[in-house]
């Protein structure tokens, strides 16, 4: 029903997340603000929190250490 959307569209969402996870990519290698990264980070952990998948650690420190 409305109330549980994950099953039909999680392939869309998967998809979804990728490219959200290219993009945060990208901008970690453009000279734009930090913060706006850190929004989209932040939307990835949302998104992966919600579908039930979790980036390894070290993806995540390595992102870390390319945004300092």
């Amino acid at each position: 029903m409305a109330t549980d959307p994950f099953p039909i569209g999680e392939d869309l969402l998967r998809q979804a997340l990728t490219q959200m996870q290219s993009a945060l990519e990208l901008l970690d290698r453009s000279e734009v603000s930090a913060h706006i990264g850190a929004h989209l980070d932040l939307a990835i952990c949302e998104l992966e929190s919600a579908i039930g998948v979790a980036s390894a650690p070290q993806d995540r420190a390595a992102l870390a250490s390319r945004t300092s």
